[in-house]
């Protein structure tokens, strides 16, 4: 995809490490942001507000006619996928008590 913008292909890899960093990069500023908003309007509509940010960000960036404006999609899905840093760190994860029972599917017994 990168290529195809017209960039060198010496400068394809840095470029390509550039777009995706910027996900990060935008999600790890967003993280603290939708936690506040997850406790204040529920789970449940943050997600599928992130949900469909990243759906729409997808296709845009599917669509995308320049670096510029891939980057900046890039750096746009990352703000709206915040909010799964936050789910993972608001402790709804599994809890250690519950772990023989939700990983059963492993194949390994835990306990007698």
């Amino acid at each position: 995809m990168i290529a195809s913008f017209g960039v060198e292909k010496d400068e394809v890899a840095r470029w390509a490490g550039l777009t995706g960093a910027v996900f990060s990069i935008s999600q790890s500023l967003t993280a603290v942001f939708w936690g506040r908003a997850s406790d204040k309007f529920g789970r449940k509509p943050t997600i599928l507000i992130g949900l469909a940010s990243t759906m729409t960000c997808f296709l845009i960036w599917g669509i995308a006619t320049s670096l510029p404006m891939a980057i900046t999609v890039r750096a746009i899905m990352g703000g709206g996928n915040g909010n799964g840093m936050s789910l993972e760190s608001s402790g709804e994860g599994t809890a250690l008590t519950n772990c023989s029972r939700d990983h059963s599917h492993h194949g390994r017994r835990n306990g007698p």
